[in-house]
């Protein structure tokens, strides 16, 4: 395949998820969020996130405790889809994303990356 057509991601933003409860399905750790993103300016975008998370059942069972885990020992991506209104943020209307997940304690964050 000629360098002109493979694929780039360019780094678009991160989202922190604050959780009290854990929304994974075991197995095969398969999760699917769907969720409202208020932005500080008032808008809310609809995410529609579905994603993998697995690992060795030590490391799953310490991010299931709020353990603090390499990055590096499990797998966490996802393929979302975002709905914005028209305005300043429709541009994540019109984009291929790619999500590679962290755990933090007492949540997650999500780094996106857009297919340009």
């Amino acid at each position: 395949m000629p360098a002109q057509y493979e694929p780039r991601l360019e780094f678009a933003f991160t989202v922190k998820i604050s959780l009290d409860r854990a929304y994974w399905v075991r197995p095969p750790d398969i999760g699917c969020v769907r969720a409202g993103i208020y932005l500080k300016d008032g808008t809310v975008i609809y995410l529609q996130n579905r994603g993998f998370r697995w690992g060795p059942q030590a490391v799953m069972d310490a991010m299931a405790r709020n353990e603090p885990v390499d990055h590096g020992s499990y797998y966490f991506r996802t393929s979302p889809k975002f709905e914005a209104p028209e305005g300043k943020h429709d541009w994540v209307n019109r984009h291929i994303f790619i999500g590679v997940g962290e755990k933090v304690p007492k949540g997650n964050q999500i780094h996106y990356y857009k297919l340009v």
